[in-house]
């Protein structure tokens, strides 16, 4: 399990478009070591998916699909929102 954890960490932070290396780096630093094998396994089914179509399903523009509609999912919408509204001065 920690070598799945020590890859997921970087495979996080190196997905290919900056805006996805800073959602799933920031996620996956701040949760890693409290993650258990769902919760990997959800990660990291979610890094196997093209890039547009998660960054669609982060922001709400696409409905996430069944298999990735979970709590890791809900951990990187959280995330994303969160900092869309900070970026815009918004806390609420």
């Amino acid at each position: 399990m920690e070598q799945r954890k020590k890859r997921l960490k970087l495979r996080a932070w190196r997905r290919g478009t900056r805006e996805l290396d800073l959602i799933f780096g920031t996620v996956v630093d701040r949760l890693l070591d409290g993650l258990d094998e769902q919760g990997v396994t959800q990660i990291e089914a979610l890094l196997d998916e093209n890039d547009l179509e998660v960054y669609d399903w982060f922001i709400g523009k696409t409905p996430i699909p069944e298999r990735h509609n979970n709590k890791m999912m809900a951990e990187l919408q959280r995330f994303t929102m969160l900092s869309a509204k900070l970026q815009l001065g918004r806390t609420s």
